[in-house]
């Protein structure tokens, strides 16, 4: 294992995952927001599937598959909820758990019914391109709501992941690329180095649209 090795790169990716958003809960503990509160245990939860699947071969498949998927699909959605929450100021989590049910049904029918997981592949890319996008749209809504530019540049961010995503099924859809999460051509090692970035840039940005509304306060 190199520090190219897809695996390597899922395994740092999960710990920056696991770290960020313990070092944005300490830094806005004060706040006492709900938001954040959801925002870093959806961080926390990303950070575990991610972990999960870079142990891909040394843990069982269920493990490393399936619930490393529900904690992918959990954590974006949970972090989606917190936007939400964010920017409407209302609380739907019957909602988040539905549609996380739909998606992870789709997943797990797909595993069932395909033996060399292709299209399991397929729905767990769309999904995550799906909640990403959201990530990134509700950033920009955050950001036109209360004219902060901290919350456009997240936006930006989960948007440029969410396109590297889709161009990654779309090359695996039209047979230029190799299917399977642990290939090593370099759109599918684009995806683990884009989790780095937004757990460094995501969740210290997220930490910049409190910055920003404090000092528009003192101002």
């Amino acid at each position: 294992m190199n520090i190219f090795d897809t695996r390597t790169a899922f395994l740092i990716a999960g710990l920056l995952y696991f770290l960020m958003p313990l070092v944005v809960w300490m830094a806005l503990r004060l706040q006492k927001t709900r938001s954040i509160t959801q925002w870093c245990m959806g961080g926390e939860l990303f950070g575990l599937g991610l972990l999960l699947i870079s142990l891909r071969s040394q843990i069982p498949d269920w493990v490393s598959y399936d619930l490393a998927h529900l904690c992918l699909f959990a954590g974006n959605l949970v972090r989606v909820h917190a936007l939400r929450l964010e920017i409407h100021g209302t609380r739907k989590p019957h909602a988040v758990v539905g549609l996380l049910a739909v998606l992870f049904g789709l997943y797990l029918a797909a595993r069932a019914t395909d033996p060399q997981q292709l299209h399991s592949y397929y729905v767990s890319l769309f999904t995550l391109a799906l909640t990403f996008g959201w990530l990134g749209l509700l950033s920009r809504q955050l950001a036109q709501q209360s004219r902060l530019s901290s919350a456009r540049w997240m936006g930006h961010l989960y948007l440029l992941l969410a396109v590297i995503i889709c161009i990654r099924l779309l090359q695996v859809m039209l047979g230029q690329g190799s299917p399977g999460i642990m290939s090593n051509d370099p759109f599918s090692m684009a995806m683990p180095l884009g989790d780095m970035f937004t757990a460094v840039l995501g969740n210290t940005i997220y930490m910049g649209v409190y910055l920003e509304r404090a000092v528009r306060r003192q101002i």
